[in-house]
């Protein structure tokens, strides 16, 4: 595999009679052996593969040592740490406890909700998580209206059970945000314990994140509004399952990240040529215009851009996702996620916008490179 990725360098080899010439040895040389050590340790579709592959070849192309730019480095320790998710205790809304006197409860029998209470007082229902405790809540509160419509308006129990209800009611939006950003499956999304995603996981759309995340913000927005039903939640662990089963958010993070940082690397070896040496004098294209061209087509167009454009369209939407449901619960929100979030995707300088930035950046550097030579990309 290293000897195919050998033919295929795009870098003349400039040869004397006896003496290999000065530009072979400085730059043809490190070529072939950074071909050997990428092609032997990275798979080919790996992020890191495309972007290294990319950078030696685009600096080999434009003749720019980039051992004489110190300040490129692109080895991944060489990125800041990305904030990471909130812990539980900075999200977490406590919720105060109300109970109801045992003999009342007893006497509402009658009732579909003396089960249900039954249910929660069980051992399973005292270690409940965040999304178990809200489906219990929403239960609560549809069963409880059916109870309250069946008892005396001037009995005790009417009396107690309306304050248990209203005690629910008060609580939900807390409720619902513990079951969302405050739960373990959205601390599981959110993880950095992961790595960058590969060109085809780049490429495809997480649909089934995207629905299972509008899903759950449809069941929420019927919660708030107060729309009751005693099965409104049935099916909501079904979308937490979906959820938890993959660390995208923190991959696309990852992703993003390191995307922004090899771009800024390419963009300062694009500068380096475009401000000290153009490639085209008066705007003719020469041989070396033929190398670059090809570099810019079979590598940035070819294999970074699409890497690039899969990456936008993923955290567009999932991104979205998460923003609207952070946007519907705007009243229970907590600082920590407040501060996060934009860290990642509100702010002006957030992990989102930079990349955005960045990216055009860097097509504007191309088009300037190229237009030196007369070209403009088509």
């Amino acid at each position: 595999m290293a000897l195919k990725l050998v033919k295929r360098l795009s870098v003349p080899i400039i040869l004397k009679k006896r003496n290999v010439s000065s530009y072979t040895l400085r730059f043809f040389l490190p070529t072939v052996l950074f071909a050997f050590v990428l092609s032997a340790c990275q798979p080919r579709d790996s992020s890191e593969y495309i972007f290294d592959n990319y950078l030696y070849r685009l600096s080999n192309s434009l003749q720019v040592d980039r051992e004489s730019l110190p300040q490129l480095n692109n080895t991944a320790s060489s990125l800041s740490p990305l904030p990471l998710y909130p812990a539980r205790r900075e999200l977490q809304k406590n919720i105060s406890s109300i109970n109801i006197n045992l003999l009342e409860f007893l006497r509402l029998s009658e009732c579909e909700l003396q089960r249900h209470i039954g249910q929660r007082n069980g051992g399973l229902g005292r270690v409940m998580g965040e999304t178990q405790q809200l489906i219990y809540d929403a239960k609560f509160i549809a069963l409880a209206e059916q109870c309250l419509s069946q008892l005396e308006p001037t009995s005790k129990l009417f009396s107690t059970l309306t304050r248990a209800d209203d005690h629910k009611r008060q609580y939900l939006p807390s409720s619902i945000w513990n079951a969302s950003f405050a739960s373990k499956e959205f601390a599981y999304l959110f993880s950095l314990g992961a790595s960058p995603l590969s060109l085809p996981a780049a490429t495809e759309q997480p649909l089934q994140l995207a629905n299972a995340l509008k899903n759950i913000r449809q069941k929420y927005q019927q919660l708030i509004s107060r729309n009751f039903t005693k099965d409104a939640l049935d099916d909501i662990e079904n979308y937490y399952q979906i959820i938890e089963s993959s660390k995208r958010i923190g991959e696309l993070r990852l992703s993003l990240q390191a995307t922004t940082h090899m771009l800024q690397q390419a963009d300062k070896i694009l500068s380096v040529r475009i401000n000290e040496r153009p490639l085209c004098r008066q705007q003719q294209a020469n041989a070396q215009f033929t190398i670059v061209n090809n570099v810019f087509y079979k590598y940035y167009i070819g294999q970074v851009q699409p890497y690039i454009s899969g990456l936008h369209k993923q955290s567009v939407v999932v991104f979205s996702a998460i923003d609207e449901l952070v946007k519907m619960q705007e009243p229970s929100r907590t600082q920590a996620l407040i501060d996060f979030w934009a860290a990642v995707y509100r702010d002006k300088n957030s992990e989102w916008q930079l990349f955005n930035r960045q990216v055009k950046t860097h097509t504007l550097n191309w088009q300037a490179l190229l237009k030196q030579c007369g070209k403009l990309p088509s």
